[in-house]
């Protein structure tokens, strides 16, 4: 039987974001900030997982963004995944920090390393190319279309084994894989050829502990 959560108000909706919230906060701040704004809102829950400013819900409620394919910052990502990660829907971008959503581009034989998400919800979906993710140690097909949960604390790996690029459209809950990109990566110019195979910063392992990535290694 497949079980559907209904939300059908916008308290219920709001509610079900402030439990969410307060369940996978785990000790991890999350803040928005509106870059330039006059009356920028900051939306904060700490350790104890109590709301301090702002509702999440509210911060967004009114507010609208819509992001072009060539909008938004771009990052060239190191070895092993190469390739270039782009983040579209981003809590600077939003005012929503519940959420965030880009594609990352994994290079021709590139991967992206085993890790999990300590207190993430991952979302992540084919859009072009063909590989394979590897789940808990299995392995599933990738091909346009599929898609793929990830809950907090499930090992995953992508895997890029065609010819071509391969494109992977993300959503994860709360934001912050974004930052993990610019931390690792060179910024991008959209047009500009890409730049040779270069290695992770040396403190990979310490700045992914610091964004809620575990299962990591600095070999791996």
């Amino acid at each position: 039987m497949t079980n559907v959560l209904a939300l059908d108000a916008s308290d219920e909706l709001t509610a079900f974001f402030r439990r969410f919230m307060r369940s996978h906060a785990e000790g991890r701040t999350v803040a928005i900030d509106r870059p330039g704004a006059d009356n920028g809102v900051r939306c904060r829950y700490g350790a104890e997982g109590r709301e301090n400013a702002m509702d999440p819900m509210e911060a967004a409620r009114g507010r609208a963004f819509v992001a072009q394919p060539e909008e938004g910052r771009s990052w060239w990502q190191p070895m092993p995944a190469s390739g270039h990660a782009d983040p579209k829907l981003v809590p600077s971008e939003t005012g929503f920090a519940a959420v965030s959503m880009g594609y990352q581009t994994i290079a021709r034989g590139g991967r992206i390393r085993p890790h999990s998400h300590r207190a993430q919800v991952e979302l992540q979906i084919c859009f072009r190319g063909r590989g394979r993710v590897v789940v808990d140690g299995e392995s599933h097909p990738l091909v346009p279309g599929t898609a793929c949960f990830l809950g907090p604390d499930v090992r995953h790996e992508i895997v890029n084994e065609s010819d071509d690029d391969l494109v992977m459209m993300w959503v994860i809950t709360p934001a912050g894989v974004e930052d993990f990109f610019a931390a690792v990566g060179r910024e991008r110019t959209r047009g500009e050829p890409a730049p040779g195979p270069f290695e992770r910063p040396p403190d990979v392992v310490a700045i992914e502990r610091g964004l809620g990535m575990n299962d990591t290694t600095v070999d791996g």
